[in-house]
């Protein structure tokens, strides 16, 4: 998953107490929420890329009966978006072999990133140092 994305929290009957200081979450943040009775939402904002882990603790919300709720807790992971560098060529280029690139990539989270590059001509020479790209290292 990339980016931030709704969350639902759906009870077996109607509930009240349910409030976002109710929702924990490690590697990134809860707001925005909405709802009532049974079902509720709420934005999860990744902090960075890797596990983003949900919980809500046991007592989190009571039925009518004044039961309280049970805990739950899942897990996310996050990617980063796609990214694209690119070389344009223009007339002002003397030949192939006049032009140089470097591109430097860096993984802000916590998990290793798979790294792949490719050239659609036949000219260009890639050299990948490092694959997938380490947590927290730039890669050049």
């Amino acid at each position: 998953m990339t980016g931030s994305f709704t969350a639902s929290f759906t009870f077996s009957e109607p509930v009240t107490g349910f409030d976002l200081a109710d929702i924990v979450v490690t590697n990134g943040a809860a707001s925005g929420l909405s709802g009532s009775g049974a079902v509720y939402t709420c934005l999860i904002t990744p902090q960075t890329v890797g596990a983003v882990v949900i919980d809500v603790a046991e007592g989190a919300a009571w039925d009518s009966a004044g039961n309280a709720s049970l805990a739950a807790s899942t897990s996310v992971d996050t990617v980063s978006q796609t990214l694209t560098v690119s070389l344009v060529l223009s007339s002002t280029i003397a030949g192939p072999g006049d032009v140089a690139g470097t591109a430097t990539l860096s993984n802000p989270g916590s998990d290793p990133l798979p790294f792949t590059a490719l050239a659609d001509v036949d000219w260009m020479t890639l050299r990948q140092t490092r694959e997938p790209l380490p947590p927290l290292a730039p890669w050049i």
